[in-house]
């Protein structure tokens, strides 16, 4: 049976749900403008970016948000160390946003078939 009492408070999973709404919002807007480079390989530095915003920032801040609210409830017990959720959320934030900004800056060089050659 399901417990809605055993959720934890709001604050722990608002923020990874918030935020990976706000990644999908920025991978919505990122798709249309990146088209010809999305289709013409991917070995552009934008390309990298938007799929790290669309797996780092989408798809596990919200599984984060999801497992931190569902789990309690499901399995019938608590989060134990939501602190750690809480510290865990801007450290995690900070490094997908900075990941996510080097790849687009290109801080990595780009290597072409030319200068293979």
């Amino acid at each position: 049976m399901i417990r809605p009492q055993h959720s934890p408070e709001l604050r722990l999973p608002l923020p990874y749900l918030l935020s990976g709404m706000l990644a999908w919002v920025l991978l919505a807007a990122g798709v249309p403008l990146l088209g010809l480079e999305l289709v013409a390989g991917f070995d552009d530095p934008r390309v990298f970016a938007l799929t790290h915003l669309a797996v780092l920032g989408w798809v596990t801040m919200t599984i984060m948000g999801a497992l931190y609210q569902l789990f309690p409830v499901a399995l019938q017990g608590r989060v134990v160390a939501s602190r750690l959720g809480r510290w865990n959320f801007p450290i995690y934030l900070a490094g997908v946003a900075g990941f996510v900004r080097l790849r687009h800056g290109g801080a990595v060089p780009r290597v072409t078939a030319q200068q293979l050659e």
